[in-house]
């Protein structure tokens, strides 16, 4: 079974985003919901963030909360993400 990772976009630009998408398409339209800041203070406004627009940290974060608190895909993509950034940075 392939699962859908997010559902992107309105109308008839919409579309979804599989665990089984190649990670290069996944972070580039992937977005998390950010409701706390750097000093993990809740926001006014929260705001989306892209993956491939993470702060590292932010990364790293999201790694060790989505480990415990999300399914194993979610986590997938964070992990996926960190390793992709070792390998082209």
């Amino acid at each position: 079974m392939v699962r859908v990772l997010q559902i992107v976009g309105d109308g008839e630009d919409q579309f979804c985003l599989y665990e089984n998408d190649k990670h290069e398409f996944i972070r580039e339209h992937f977005t998390w919901l950010s409701v706390l800041d750097e000093n993990s203070e809740r926001r006014e406004h929260p705001v989306f963030i892209t993956l491939k627009d993470m702060e590292d940290e932010h990364l790293e974060a999201l790694i060790g909360f989505t480990e415990d608190h999300y399914p194993d895909y979610i986590n997938a993509v964070f992990v996926n993400e960190k390793t992709y950034r070792e390998g082209n940075n």
